[in-house]
């Protein structure tokens, strides 16, 4: 015998139940939806990794791909000086700050492979932080960078 967890008057119920379940999942593909058509061609994200070290490595959207999916290219970062420092100062010491470059693409990347042609990946509706990617084969996390915050880095 088959055990019933609603009566046979439940069917309202289980209609709801059902209402409740796709308007989730409209919601989730809404935001995926949304995710990507916020994020323009030239947006920066950054990432920060490394264990007893910090490693800033940034990306350049460079193109979209369908609803959710971008293409990306790493690109350089620039130190940012302290009033009491040069360029020379700044490189003997091990940490600092340093901001993404626009459009100065990096020969290389530890992110993935193909720097020339780009990486594609996929956009991830976040949580309340604005949306995010995932690289370096989806171990790091980069984040929109807001075109000022400079991040710390560490070697």
């Amino acid at each position: 015998m088959m055990m019933m967890i609603f009566g046979p008057d439940d069917d309202s119920l289980m209609m709801m139940i059902l209402i409740v379940m796709m308007m989730i999942f409209e919601e989730k593909e809404m935001m995926m939806r949304y995710c990507n058509k916020e994020i323009m061609i030239g947006d920066i994200f950054v990432a920060s990794w490394g264990y007893g070290q910090t490693n800033i490595d940034a990306f350049q959207v460079i193109e979209k791909k369908g609803k959710a999916s971008l293409i990306i290219r790493a690109i350089d970062n620039e130190p940012v000086l302290r009033p009491d420092e040069d360029v020379t100062t700044r490189y003997q010491s091990t940490a600092g700050r340093c901001v993404p470059v626009k459009d100065k693409f990096s020969d290389w990347t530890v992110m993935f492979d193909d720097q020339e042609n780009g990486q594609m990946v996929r956009v991830d509706p976040g949580d309340g932080d604005g949306p995010f990617i995932r690289v370096g084969r989806g171990k790091y996390f980069a984040r929109r960078w807001d075109g000022k915050t400079p991040f710390h880095e560490s070697w």
